[in-house]
C-alpha cells in the first residue's frame, strides 16, 4: 500500500496540466479513503470521500478556469524516469 502511495505522490511534480493533476489528486484520494475503510469504519471513510470529492470539484473548475487551454504533450524522459522508479 505505501508503495502504490508513494508511486502517486512522486507523480505529481512530472505532470503540469490542471486536468492530470486533477485525476492524480482524485486517485490518491480514492487510495486513501480504500486504506481508511479497511483499517477503520466505512462510514467514516464514505463521508470524508464526498466532502473531499466536492473540494476537488470546485478546485478542478477553478483551475481549469485560470488555466489557458494548453494541449497535451508527452515528454520522453520525464515517462522514463517515472519507468525507472
Amino acid at each position: 500500500m505505501v508503495f502504490i502511495s508513494s508511486v502517486l505522490m512522486m507523480m505529481f511534480p512530472v505532470f503540469s496540466s490542471p486536468v492530470v493533476l486533477g485525476m492524480l489528486l482524485f486517485f490518491t484520494s480514492v487510495f486513501v479513503v480504500f486504506v481508511m475503510s479497511v483499517f477503520l469504519s466505512s462510514w467514516y471513510s464514505y463521508i470524508l470521500f464526498l466532502v473531499y470529492v466536492g473540494g476537488l470539484l470546485v478546485l478542478f473548475i477553478y483551475m481549469c478556469m485560470m488555466s489557458s487551454n494548453e494541449k497535451f504533450f508527452k515528454s520522453f524522459p520525464n515517462f522514463l524516469i517515472m519507468g525507472l522508479v
